[in-house]
């Protein structure tokens, strides 16, 4: 019995999975040069260059969860992202990785469902990053794992993990009364969010079936789970800065990263079919 059903192997003959690795291990080196180069010391520089390929391939993986039907509206996030860790440093690349597993969760890309393993450690991540004083986490895990437990093929018990998560979220939230409403966000970063919101909607709106296949099953890949990762991702990128301000833009700026790649990728995709239609 597998322990896990969230993982995707890496196809190394597949030119987009090893370009990614290319790029990946392209960012590390030259996140340390960077570093070393702006009189930072080697280990902080290595540690930057490491974090910043970890973060660039997070966000390609979690871009491809939200767009599976186009390998390389992943990649387009790449320079925005590079910039982003430039200007806000480093993001919460536990929160990346919860959301990663969560969409997966819900998405069913690998066309299997959670195991009870998934869903409890999961569960656990999530509550211990509230726990830590993310409570928008627990709002993350608890969404997805109400979705995936209501949406087609439902898996029932999840439902009941997501309340919980949400529950003990705002439980911490009350005791705690940590929010912080547009703290410090300025003029530029909300306008920025708007427009990336633009780009990003005819995404949300394209209502056809998705072309790509699960991994282990080969079915389509559900609509109605798609729809609901493509929606979470906007509702998680709008609510740090709401609630948390400009910190928690900061730790979340890759959702805005990755929005922006998609949306643009698709509307490139629209352009170019309108063009050869003429």
């Amino acid at each position: 019995m597998k322990f896990s059903n969230l993982g995707r192997p890496i196809d190394q003959e597949y030119f987009p999975n090893v370009a990614v690795v290319v790029v990946t291990i392209i960012t590390i080196a030259s996140g340390t040069v960077y570093k070393i180069l702006t009189d930072e010391n080697i280990t902080f520089a290595l540690i930057f260059g490491f974090l910043l390929g970890v973060n660039i391939f997070l966000t390609w993986a979690l871009s491809r969860e939200i767009d599976p039907d186009n390998d390389f509206s992943a990649f387009v996030q790449i320079p925005f992202t590079i910039w982003g860790m430039l200007y806000f440093e480093i993001p919460n690349l536990f929160l990346m990785l919860l959301a990663l597993m969560s969409f997966r969760i819900l998405n069913r890309t690998t066309g299997l469902k959670a195991t009870w393993f998934d869903t409890i450690l999961w569960f656990v991540v999530g509550c211990t990053m509230v726990y830590a004083g993310d409570w928008l986490a627990g709002i993350l895990v608890g969404a997805a794992y109400i979705l995936d437990g209501t949406l087609s093929n439902p898996l029932r018990r999840n439902v009941y993990f997501g309340i919980s998560a949400i529950l003990f979220a705002l439980v911490y939230l009350f005791f705690t009364g940590s929010i912080e409403i547009l703290k410090n966000i300025y003029t530029w970063q909300w306008v920025s969010a708007v427009i990336a919101t633009i780009i990003y909607l005819p995404v949300l709106l394209n209502s056809r079936p998705p072309a790509s296949e699960c991994d282990n099953t080969y079915d389509k890949v559900p609509l109605d789970r798609l729809k609901s990762v493509q929606i979470l991702t906007l509702v998680m990128a709008v609510s740090y800065p709401v609630f948390v301000g400009e910190e928690g833009l900061k730790l979340t700026y890759p959702f805005w990263t990755m929005m922006i790649g998609v949306g643009l990728y698709y509307l490139y995709k629209r352009f170019k079919k309108t063009e050869t239609t003429r």
